[in-house]
């Protein structure tokens, strides 16, 4: 059973502490098939009477709220997911800073950095104050910060009652805030240089799309995102299933993903996953590193945490 000892900096909060072993769960590599869709349940709302009675506030749903999060902020390149793990709800939010300087020199290092803090505090605070279901599910936000090349520049926990009103703009008051961050990548190495895409690759948004199209598009809890970081180019996936499904579920859905990043540039160096049910609770966390997943290596998946 092969054994490792670091996983990349740009770690979600789940990932914290999550050091296991090499998965032989799949020897074989089967071929792929569609995910199964994730059933999507309707809010109970109060029913209608005659009477004065107070009407109930309808109960906070998960997907109905990063679907409106989705559409509030669809301007942004972003992507929103949520999971629950040891009991602890959270909310992540990757999204394209396009005020970071990709190709920032040495001195811009460090100011790169506080602007990446001080706006992903920034949009965490006005998501939160957007939608009161936020602050009512989820625990944890943990915003994730790339520059316009995907160069990983920030990721950090916070708790919503620790977020600045929507309106906070000041610099100082931001980075005062930005103090209770429990950060857990920020960017101290200079960004690597872009190179040219060879003809017939793909730009992430491509290879993106195409992974999107294995997944039912009413499901919501489904999401990939880019990160370049120190340990290399790491694709993000998360997708939900049924807990009954998950042994059938991981190859397929895995294999579909990878299938789509072959043309992508640049190289990816490893497939990050994770797998939830459709409560939002984690099942299954891994990834596959490229090499591996290009010779469709089923045995070679490192898990990282596994639903007992």
């Amino acid at each position: 059973m092969k054994r490792f000892r670091s996983i990349p900096l740009i770690v979600l909060c789940l990932l914290a502490a999550m050091f296991s072993g090499c998965s032989t769960l799949f020897p074989q590599a089967p071929t792929p098939t569609p995910s199964p869709t994730a059933t999507l349940t309707s809010t109970p709302t109060a029913a209608p009477t005659n009477t004065l009675a107070p009407t109930k506030t309808p109960a906070c749903n998960p997907d109905q709220t990063i679907m409106r999060l989705k559409l509030k902020f669809a301007d942004l390149d972003m992507a929103v997911l949520y999971n629950t793990i040891n009991g602890v709800s959270s909310l992540a939010v990757w999204f394209v800073d396009p005020d970071i300087n990709p190709s920032a020199g040495a001195g811009e290092l460090a100011e790169n950095g506080k602007l990446a803090m001080r706006d992903a505090l920034a949009l965490a605070a006005k998501m939160s104050a957007s939608d009161p279901c936020i602050g009512q599910l989820f625990q944890q936000i943990n915003p994730i910060v790339v520059d316009t090349g995907y160069n990983g520049w920030f990721s950090g926990q916070i708790s919503p009652r620790d977020l600045p009103g929507s309106d906070v703009t000041d610099e100082e008051a931001l980075d005062a805030r930005a103090e209770k961050f429990d950060i857990g990548f920020l960017r101290d190495k200079l960004t690597a240089k872009a190179t040219v895409a060879p003809v017939g690759t793909c730009s992430w948004k491509e290879a993106k799309a195409g992974a999107k199209m294995h997944f039912a598009p009413t499901r919501q809890n489904i999401a990939f995102f880019l990160v370049q970081d120190d340990m290399g180019v790491n694709v993000w996936a998360q997708w939900d299933t049924k807990a009954e499904y998950l042994q059938y579920d991981l190859p397929a859905s895995i294999l579909n993903i990878a299938m789509e990043m072959e043309c992508l540039h640049p190289q990816p160096d490893r497939i990050i996953f994770e797998i939830v049910d459709e409560s939002g609770e984690m099942l299954f966390t891994g990834f596959w590193n490229w090499a591996d997943a290009e010779n469709q290596d089923l045995g070679r998946i490192y898990v990282l945490y596994q639903k007992e």
